[in-house]
């Protein structure tokens, strides 16, 4: 993954843990684009955040991804058939 330009960003969270935030567009995250595109119709705009959180003592890492509009426009799914 290519993050977007001051697309890192370290965290010292507030509960101990520590993370590691990423940023980027939908090119950027091809797995994620993928998946996305196969049920939207533009995905152009969508930015994507990845977090991996660290809790101190634990032996696994935690990953949210939030994904943002961040068009003016509504963002449609793709027609069933």
């Amino acid at each position: 993954m290519k993050p977007a330009a001051n697309g890192i960003e370290t965290v010292a969270n507030e509960d101990g843990s520590a993370s590691v935030k990423v940023r980027g567009s939908a090119a950027d995250f091809v797995f994620l684009a993928q998946r996305i595109n196969d049920v939207l119709l533009d995905s152009s705009r969508l930015i994507f955040q990845n977090e991996y959180r660290l809790y101190p003592g634990k032996r696994y890492v935690e990953i949210t991804t939030t994904i943002t509009n961040g068009g003016t426009s509504i963002v449609q799914f793709r027609p069933t058939r």
